[in-house]
């Protein structure tokens, strides 16, 4: 089951809630059932404010109960419940073509499901982007590049992402 909902207490801040509630599930191998488990509970809220001009602010939080999903593993695989939380800002940026661009930057950091050898696994995300509209605004191009940085038991890696979307409103 899930349920969601959006709310403008004023014309400045958009709040939005979910929740996910998953029922039962089982692993089986030949009509033998191996495991039984629930599926993983969620929470999330986010909020934006748009009380400065050319700008959006937002913020959110989610939390996934995966250790739920235990009885089906191994005794030496773990799952770890998660948190993650990011932060976010679009700016006007400048015109092309007398039509404005939108520049973003953003952070998350989160903990992974899994673990390496015991410890959970975290990763902290910073990235940055911008949004070209093309066709008169009738569609955009989105480029954007993060700088990804998981960690856990003294192990840590690092990675470019590079993203490009494109969007046609009809």
């Amino acid at each position: 089951y899930s349920l969601g909902a959006v709310y403008s207490p004023t014309t400045k801040w958009l709040i939005g809630a979910s929740a996910r509630f998953g029922g039962e599930v089982d692993a089986k191998q030949d009509a033998e059932v191996l495991g039984e488990a629930k599926m993983p509970s969620r929470i999330g809220v986010g909020a934006s404010y748009y009380g400065i001009p050319n700008t959006t602010l937002s913020a959110r939080y989610d939390r996934t109960a995966w250790s739920t999903l235990d009885p089906l593993g191994s005794v030496n695989m773990t799952t770890h419940d998660a948190t993650e939380i990011g932060l976010g800002v679009d700016v006007m940026g400048p015109r092309l073509g007398g039509v404005a661009t939108v520049a973003r930057l953003g952070v998350r950091d989160r903990q992974l499901p899994f673990g390496l050898l015991g410890d959970q696994i975290g990763e902290r995300t910073f990235s940055g982007g911008v949004g070209i509209p093309l066709g008169r605004s009738r569609g955009q191009l989105d480029l954007a590049v993060q700088r990804a940085a998981p960690s856990a038991a003294g192990v840590n890696e690092r990675a470019w992402l590079l993203s490009i979307g494109f969007g046609i409103r009809p």
